[in-house]
């Protein structure tokens, strides 16, 4: 082997070992920040501030934002089913199951890129890098769905901006502009693949090379229903929010539709784990959600429920799922 490639090749791992460092420490650096922030807002509220929130007329908005749960996953599991029918037979039951893994193994790592990883207990080995694009598929659905309702956020904010919201008001225009761009750029790649063959002959694209032809075997008609899937997905998991909201008291439907995009957006895009969520999620809620009278004991409430319910209880189940599918193989 020539001692140039040696040295690239070197140079390269070498980089890519300081990229993961440095994302990692990001990750971790968010995750403290967010955590010193939900502190610094809820140190003034007692335990009896929560304890308040939880009565007995409080309990039909927490029973129906729990039935919404299924739906969510099943949803979900939808987008996965026809996906993997495209290479391989799978029930609609196990489809299920594998959204539910995958939701176990995303607790821990970066942006829940485990989840894939979860799902594949239940793909065919020989199956397993067709079912990596097709989860790569299913996410980036998903994220346009986050950015376009992001982008909703982003411009009902800027035109009915609270006193509070001040602060934020300039940037609201550049970071319109910024998510417009990403969401123009990623529906002309997840719609027109062809496009992609302008990078082809870049070696830093070469995963992209290698899967262009997969990408234009999905049917226009396919990525259509993944993308309402992934909206239907999105307003569920948004609906619950809200009726959490609605519980601790009267909200304008609207402009709090518009904040919790605004919650998840920012969740997305910043690099984090999903067990870090429980803080990420829940300082941008007290920035956005309390300029509309809410209290700040009843936003961190609000959002960490929404937390054990659409994450930790189904990451339970899929662990579950894995120790069942382990046993019978």
């Amino acid at each position: 082997m020539p001692i140039q490639y040696i040295c690239v090749l070197n140079k390269s791992r070498y980089l890519k070992a300081q990229r993961s460092i440095l994302i990692k420490l990001l990750q971790w650096l968010v995750f403290v920040f967010s955590i010193g922030f939900i502190f610094w807002r809820l140190k003034n509220e007692s335990l009896a501030n929560y304890f308040e929130l939880f009565t007995a007329n409080k309990l039909p908005y927490l029973f129906l934002a729990l039935a919404l749960i299924p739906l969510n996953y099943l949803l979900e599991a939808r987008k996965w089913h026809i996906l993997c029918l495209e290479f391989q037979a799978l029930s609609f039951s196990t489809a299920f199951k594998a959204v539910l893994a995958g939701s176990a193994y995303s607790m821990f790592t970066p942006n829940r890129i485990g989840d894939g990883l979860g799902r594949f207990h239940f793909t065919p080995k020989e199956q397993r890098a067709a079912a990596g694009y097709a989860f790569g598929m299913s996410s980036t659905a998903q994220f346009l769905s986050t950015l376009v309702f992001g982008l909703f956020g982003l411009f009902w904010l800027k035109q009915n901006t609270f006193p509070e919201d001040l602060s934020l008001l300039p940037y609201y225009t550049p970071l319109s502009i910024i998510t417009l761009m990403i969401v123009i750029t990623v529906l002309v790649l997840f719609f027109s693949p062809k496009i992609l063959h302008l990078i082809k002959a870049q070696q830093q694209f070469s995963f992209v090379k290698k899967h262009l032809s997969e990408l234009k075997s999905y049917p226009q008609s396919l990525k259509l229903k993944l993308l309402f899937l992934s909206l239907a997905r999105y307003l569920v998991f948004s609906a619950q929010f809200i009726i959490l909201l609605e519980a601790l008291g009267d909200i304008y439907f609207v402009d709090a539709f518009s904040r919790v995009n605004l919650i998840y957006l920012g969740s997305t895009i910043i690099p984090t784990f999903a067990f870090a969520e429980l803080g990420l999620r829940e300082s941008h809620s007290l920035v956005f959600l309390s300029p509309i009278g809410l209290s700040d004991a009843g936003i961190f409430a609000a959002a960490f429920l929404l937390w054990v319910m659409n994450l930790m209880l189904p990451a339970l189940l899929g662990h579950f799922f894995i120790l069942q599918k382990q046993r019978t193989t």
